[in-house]
């Protein structure tokens, strides 16, 4: 009998813990900056998307961007802006990452046009 009550206590400890550990585990964020590849600068109001959970935030004005509460885990992130070319990377989050994108603008998009009358 007392053997018994030792295995039902060892199994509700272990499924405890595995319940905490993973409710731990998803405290994680992950942060950084989205940069122009050439000149490094931070480009504002970008997209960035976590594919496999479906969950993103916008950048702020300085490039800054913050997504929190994830599970530590891999992901594909994807960062898009306008006049750029869209990125997707996997990347492995665990506590809080700190990750910088950088994005390459289209240099078609970027050429002015000069019309000489």
């Amino acid at each position: 009998m007392l053997k018994k009550a030792i295995q039902i206590f060892a199994l509700i400890f272990v499924i405890t813990n595995s319940f905490a550990q993973k409710e731990n585990s998803c405290q994680s964020s992950l942060s950084g900056k989205i940069l122009d590849e050439h000149d490094n600068t931070a480009l504002e109001f970008s997209s960035i998307l976590i594919v496999e959970i479906n969950v993103g935030t916008t950048s702020d004005e300085y490039g800054n961007y913050y997504i929190k509460n994830l599970c530590d885990g891999y992901y594909t992130v994807k960062v898009s802006h306008v006049g750029c070319q869209s990125i997707e990377q996997k990347i492995s989050v665990k506590g809080n990452t700190i990750k910088n994108f950088y994005t390459e603008h289209h240099a078609e998009l970027l050429k002015t046009i000069a019309i000489v009358g």
